[in-house]
């Protein structure tokens, strides 16, 4: 299985089957008798206590794991690039075999990194298709600038190979290895108490690690303009008209969206209301009641403004996907902007 592209439809944002659709699709199918003044039964919170609430633990524990994976693999990543044979053929290009070396050892990376892909695949049912994209998207940019050297190495381009292999590097030292210490930080017990729901504590921190701003695609889009063309006159980006545009583009869109945020936020809250009111009426276990209560005080804490900010990190995710032509934005880019967003906010 190659996972260097992520254009296949199990990567589709809007097809993650979150905890309220989950919730749905196990509700009654018939209307509620007369003298039945709750719409959910009590086989419905037992299943809620026994797939649901205790996969709470068991995420947590499968990001610890994935954590460890991240982790061997870039100590695996440091020791490959580090190798004294693959430095020297790195910096004697036009030795004898340097490139079917050098090629050689990224096609073994491309499938240690390979291996990665397998152990989110079989975790995609317990921590959702949204968690698992973001995870993904870092093995898939090493992934695709270890083949960038690799394909140079093949076709004997040496200077390109010096050139993706600084590429690949850059990744692996600014964004990989931020990754991996959010997935650390992320699973501290210390770290998570008192958090959110699971899920949504979990995109949070990886947005934070890839450097997603909250920006509209239309700001992006200018800036990613900027940037292109800074690269090619070898000229810093100009960023100074950031805040003023972020201004302009963020209120025309955000004032657009807003009653529709507001009446999300309403049917959410209405939703949570009757759950809590339901496990708390037909004697749920603890777990049940305090993961309903996680979302039900993060509904109640929610404002159209962070909502917003929400959407539009994961719509600014998505151009940093490969799927996403000719849109696409590069992580370098991202975090440039991201950088600037900091000081704006």
């Amino acid at each position: 299985m190659n996972h260097s592209m992520e254009d296949n439809d199990k990567d589709r944002l809007d097809d993650h089957v979150d905890y309220e659709t989950w919730l749905k699709s196990h509700a009654p199918s018939t209307k509620p008798s007369v003298n039945t003044q709750l719409p959910l039964e009590r086989a419905v919170v037992n299943m809620l206590s026994t797939r649901v609430m205790e996969d709470e633990s068991a995420r947590w524990d499968a990001v610890s794991e994935i954590a460890t994976g991240f982790g061997q693999l870039s100590d695996d990543l440091e020791r490959a690039v580090q190798n004294a044979s693959f430095q020297e053929y790195l910096h004697s290009p036009y030795k004898e075999g340097a490139m079917e070396a050098i090629a050689q050892d990224m096609q073994d990376l491309v499938e240690r990194i390979e291996k990665e892909h397998g152990a989110l695949d079989i975790r995609r049912a317990l921590l959702g298709d949204v968690v698992v994209s973001l995870l993904r998207h870092t093995l898939t940019i090493l992934q695709e600038r270890v083949s960038a050297i690799r394909n140079a190495a093949i076709e004997e381009r040496h200077v390109q190979v010096n050139k993706a292999y600084t590429s690949f590097d850059r990744y692996r030292t600014r964004f990989f290895s931020e990754m991996t210490q959010v997935l650390e930080f992320a699973n501290d017990p210390f770290a998570r108490a008192g958090g959110g729901p699971f899920e949504k504590e979990m995109i949070d921190n990886l947005l934070d690690a890839l450097k997603v701003p909250p920006l509209p695609q239309e700001m992006l889009q200018k800036y990613k303009r900027k940037y292109e063309n800074a690269k090619k006159e070898d000229k810093y980006v100009d960023f100074s008209s950031f805040e003023k545009d972020y201004q302009w583009f963020g209120n025309i869109a955000f004032n657009h969206a807003k009653p529709d945020l507001e009446e999300e936020i309403r049917t959410k809250r209405k939703e949570l209301k009757q759950q809590k009111e339901q496990v708390e009426f037909l004697q749920a276990s603890p777990g049940v009641r305090e993961t309903i209560l996680k979302e039900y005080h993060y509904w109640q804490e929610m404002t159209p403004e962070k909502r917003y900010k929400q959407l539009l990190r994961l719509r600014a995710f998505e151009l940093l996907k490969v799927n996403a032509g000719t849109k696409r934005v590069s992580p370098e880019f991202m975090y440039s902007v991201y950088q600037e967003y900091k000081h704006t906010a």
